[in-house]
């Protein structure tokens, strides 16, 4: 778990050692990842945008990964360049961030620990010098993760803006996606933990997470996990919870490697 003081934009941080998988598989979540890998070439930083669909990322055998999930819309606080400029892409994080990822390769020598303890130093050293400032995007973030996706978008910005363009131009800015397609984002992972963690129907399934029908909910996984429901519920990929947040089933990031995670 990240430090307190950390906890309002990093969702958590991931650690695999000798990684042995070929692929990442990255699902949407509306989140911005950080990783370093080290272990086979010389020690690299790079920034994950947003994704709008699913992606298979190619990983190096044997090499280490150590990754920072951010929050949505709470990578801004530490990265210079706006989310809608990363999504469905990587930049090297040298590029977009004001510290130094070599930093962090000597901590691939440490414990889980002790790796997660040099993290939380160097954000909260880059947050001491660039103090963090809540915007009306982050009430209207919450709004939609606490309905589950299911959140009126004319509720969410008469709250905080002017007009509903300058809500979709805040979004793109801070979490790289429209308002409206972060909301269905946040309601297929819903459905997608019941898929896979529950005896639901389908049907049932759909029901609950806001869907008009069982094909609409089937729309909504091959758009976004390149597979249907009934093929997701048999897959290995596993989602990470993060209770803190609004709502039992708010998730932010796959698990996409073998490994430790806090």
């Amino acid at each position: 778990m990240p430090a307190p003081r950390l906890q309002a934009y990093v969702s958590h941080y991931w650690l695999s050692r000798g990684n042995t998988a070929p692929l990442c598989p990255v699902l949407p979540d509306g989140a911005v990842d950080l990783v370093f890998t080290a272990g086979v070439r010389d020690p690299q930083a790079a920034v994950y945008g947003t994704a709008t669909r699913r992606t298979d990322i190619a990983l190096e055998a044997g090499a280490h990964y150590l990754g920072v999930s951010f929050r949505p819309g709470q990578s801004r606080h530490f990265l210079d360049t706006p989310a809608r400029a990363l999504t469905d892409g990587a930049a090297p994080a040298d590029d977009v961030l004001r510290f130094d990822p070599a930093m962090m390769a000597a901590g691939f020598a440490g414990g889980r620990r002790e790796v997660f303890a040099l993290l939380d130093a160097m954000l909260e050293r880059h947050l001491s010098h660039c103090p963090p400032a809540r915007l009306p995007v982050d009430g209207v973030i919450d709004a939609i993760v606490a309905a589950r996706g299911l959140l009126a978008l004319p509720d969410a910005w008469a709250g905080g803006f002017r007009s509903p363009r300058q809500l979709e131009r805040s979004f793109l800015d801070n979490v790289g996606v429209p308002a409206k397609f972060f909301a269905q984002v946040v309601r297929f992972r819903h459905a997608a933990v019941l898929v896979a963690r529950s005896a639901l129907p389908l049907a049932a399934v759909a029901a609950a997470s806001g869907f008009a029908d069982q094909s609409h909910m089937t729309n909504a996984f091959r758009r976004f996990a390149g597979l249907p429901p009934s093929a997701w519920a048999r897959t290995n990929v596993v989602f990470l919870q993060d209770p803190r947040q609004p709502g039992a089933e708010n998730l932010l990031r796959d698990q996409p490697l073998a490994g430790e995670e806090e």
